[in-house]
């Protein structure tokens, strides 16, 4: 028997609220990950729904192998789940319809990753008449979209047939899983739809250091990450006429008016 006491020991301290149960529909990219990671972070029920089988071209954003290809998506990531977490109930089914969601009335949470637009009115009307929790779970491309209720979006024969992007990638996949993870155990007002590009923080620019040091330099006394560090080298080379601001928009480049070519590489 799995010991849950010790894998969940790290997690406790953290201000997040993990659901007993929880409804997965759509177990394809964003879908499988969702359902991964629920189990992953201690829910201890799980109902998913997909009638589709695993395709060769879906491993490229699944964890799951070739010999899994043909077998029904629920029951490959049903047998995933349950390889490291054998104490999740977790039940399968094949579309989500109104006598099918019946049996689950008694869950919290129903993560929408499917990928037709009617589809997904269909579910958060099914919710908010239940009583239950509704998470669209979704990503097309580079787009990704977690937390926004679908009630009011058109259903166009343009865009009612699923996704319009062809490419896939883990990464959108597994990221918008973790955003709706995020609002429904740590943020509930978190929401999010665009490109995940616009979402991931600009890196900060690497630091010009004086002749001879560098990162690796073990005689550094100094933190080259410090708000402290970064001023004390804008005093040098800006001296007292600039702001701080003015030191890190430049970021002590050679384009730089107050550059002082002795002091960096």
């Amino acid at each position: 028997m799995i010991n849950t006491e010790v894998i969940y020991a790290r997690q406790q301290s953290l201000p997040i609220v993990v659901p007993q149960s929880a409804i997965v529909a759509g177990v394809g990219g964003s879908g499988s990950w969702t359902a991964l990671f629920l189990a992953m972070s201690g829910v201890r029920n799980l109902a998913l729904f997909d009638h589709d089988r695993m395709e060769l071209s879906n491993l490229n954003r699944l964890p799951f192998k070739e010999s899994d290809v043909g077998k029904l998506k629920t029951e490959v990531v049903q047998e995933f789940i349950q390889a490291i977490r054998p104490d999740c109930n977790i039940e399968v089914e094949g579309r989500a319809d109104p006598f099918t969601l019946e049996l689950f009335k008694d869950h919290q949470l129903l993560f929408d990753c499917t990928d037709r637009i009617d589809t997904q009115q269909f579910l958060c009307g099914w919710c908010k008449d239940n009583g239950i929790s509704y998470v669209r779970t979704g990503y097309d491309g580079l787009h990704v979209t977690s937390g926004i209720d679908p009630s009011g979006w058109s259903t166009t024969d343009e865009i009612i047939t699923g996704y319009t992007i062809t490419p896939s990638w883990v990464v959108p996949a597994a990221m918008v899983a973790l955003m709706s993870l995020i609002k429904v155990m740590a943020n509930q007002n978190f929401s999010f739809s665009g490109d995940i590009r616009n979402i991931i923080a600009s890196p900060t620019p690497p630091l010009r250091f004086p002749t001879g040091q560098s990162n690796d330099d073990p005689n550094n006394d100094f933190d080259e990450d410090s708000l402290e560090y970064r001023q004390e080298r804008q005093e040098d080379c800006h001296g007292d006429n600039v702001t701080w601001e003015d030191c890190d928009q430049c970021n002590y480049s050679e384009d730089c008016p107050y550059y002082i070519s002795e002091w960096f590489d």
